[in-house]
C-alpha cells in the first residue's frame, strides 16, 4: 500500500491507513492485560484513546523515532527549500495526530539526545520523557586487532584516506551537504557510498559517480566489510532519531564526522573520537576531512583511543535503561507498586 505512494498523492493514503492500522492495534489490547503499552507515534491514537477510557492507570510510552514532528517538519521545510524540490515531510493532519498522542501517554520514548531536547524545547515536561538510546551489536561489528592495526597503517602511509557513507543518499540525510563536501575534496581521498538513493537525489548521485564509488545497499551481516574498508566515516545529515549506521561505525572503530542532528552527541567526543557539525555546515565537515588528510599521526591516534575505550552502547545497555524508566514509572503509579516490585517486567510482542 505504501508503494502506491509514488503514484498517488500520499496525502491520500496517510489518514486511512494510519487509522485502521491504529485501529487493529487498539482491538489487540482487549484481551489481556499489560504492565506497559509501548506505541509507536503516528498509529497510537486509537490503542491510547481505548486505554484511557478502559484502563486508566494502564501505563502508556510512545516512541519516537525521530525529533518531535514539529521539529522534524521545520528541517524538512527548510530543506525542501534549500533543494528546490518536492521531499517528504509530515503532513499537518500527522503533526496533530502525533501531538494528540504525546499528550494522552503516560510518557513519550526518545532514542536520542538530539530528539529529547527537541521535545523539551516543544515544551514538554521532563518527568514526562524517557531518553533510551539504541544500541548496537557490538560483537558483530567490532574490528580484530589486525583490522585496527591495518587502519592505523594504511592511514600513516599516506595513501588516499577512505571515507565511507552508509544508508540512504537523501535530501533529509543531507545530501546537497555531501556534494558541498564531495566537490570541495582535493584527490586525496577515496570516497565511497554504500546504499540506495532516493528518487529525489538522483540528480546528485548522478553528479557525483566520477568521483563516490556507490555500492548497492548490502545487507547488515556484510557491512562489517565495509566498515573495515574505511578509515573516516562522514554522514551530514539534517534530521535523525537515531542514525544506527553512526552506532555501527563507532562500535567498528572509526572516526565519525556527523552533525548534532542525530544521535552523534550520544557516541563520540568531539575532537576526541570523531567531530559534531551544525547541520549544513558543509564547509566545517571538509575542514574534518582536511584535518584528517593532513595530520595522519593524530588520525591513527584517534583510531587507537576509539578502540582503546571498548564500552559501545549496546542493545542490552538500551534494554536495562528502557526498563529501569518504566519500572520507576510502575512503582510511582497508583495501583501499579505490588506489581511491579513483585516479579520482573517481561516483553510480549
Amino acid at each position: 500500500m505504501a508503494r502506491l505512494g509514488r503514484y498517488i498523492s500520499s496525502e491520500w493514503l496517510e489518514s486511512p491507513l494510519h487509522r485502521m492500522f491504529g485501529r487493529w492495534a487498539a482491538r489487540q489490547l482487549k484481551s489481556r492485560d499489560y504492565d506497559v503499552v509501548h506505541l509507536w507515534s503516528g498509529v497510537a491514537e486509537e490503542s491510547l484513546l481505548f486505554l484511557a477510557a478502559s484502563k486508566p492507570q494502564q501505563l502508556t510510552v510512545v516512541v519516537r523515532g525521530s525529533a518531535h514532528i514539529r521539529k522534524q517538519r521545520e528541517l524538512l521545510l527548510d530543506e525542501q527549500r534549500r533543494a528546490g524540490v518536492p521531499m517528504e515531510v509530515p503532513s499537518l493532519w500527522r503533526v496533530a495526530r502525533e501531538e494528540r498522542e504525546y499528550g494522552l501517554a503516560s510518557a513519550v520514548c526518545t532514542i536520542s539526545s538530539f530528539a529529547y531536547h527537541t521535545f523539551l524545547s516543544a515544551g514538554m515536561p521532563a518527568e514526562r520523557l524517557i531518553l533510551a538510546p539504541l544500541g548496537v551489536d557490538v560483537g558483530a561489528f567490532r574490528p580484530s586487532p589486525a583490522d585496527i592495526e591495518a587502519r592505523i597503517k594504511r592511514i600513516l602511509s599516506e595513501r588516499p584516506l577512505r571515507v565511507l557513507t552508509v544508508g540512504t543518499l537523501s535530501f533529509r540525510k543531507g545530501a546537497l551537504d555531501y556534494q558541498n563536501v564531495v566537490e570541495a575534496l582535493p584527490g586525496d581521498f577515496r570516497i565511497r557510498f554504500v546504499g540506495t538513493f532516493s528518487h529525489e537525489c538522483r540528480a546528485v548521485a548522478a553528479r557525483l559517480r566520477g568521483q563516490v564509488e556507490f555500492i548497492e545497499r548490502k545487507p547488515q551481516s556484510e557491512l562489517p566489510i565495509q566498515y573495515n574498508w574505511a578509515d573516516v566515516f562522514f554522514f551530514p545529515t539534517i534530521e535523525d532519531g537515531f542514525a544506527a549506521v553512526l552506532a555501527q561505525a563507532h562500535a567498528a572503530g572509526l572516526p565519525i564526522i556527523t552533525t548534532h542532528n542525530s544521535c552523534g552527541s550520544d557516541l563520540i567526543e568531539h575532537g576526541e573520537t570523531g567531530w559534531l557539525t551544525p547541520a549544513r555546515d558543509s564547509e566545517a565537515m571538509s575542514e574534518h576531512l582536511l584535518w584528517c588528510h593532513h595530520h595522519r599521526g593524530r588520525l591513527a591516534e584517534m583510531c587507537r583511543v576509539i578502540n582503546d575505550r571498548p564500552r559501545i552502547r549496546s542493545w542490552d545497555d538500551m534494554a536495562r535503561d528502557y526498563l529501569a524508566a518504566v519500572t520507576a514509572r510502575l512503582a510511582a503509579g497508583a495501583g501499579h507498586s505490588a506489581r511491579a516490585q513483585s516479579r520482573e517486567l517481561r516483553f510480549h510482542a
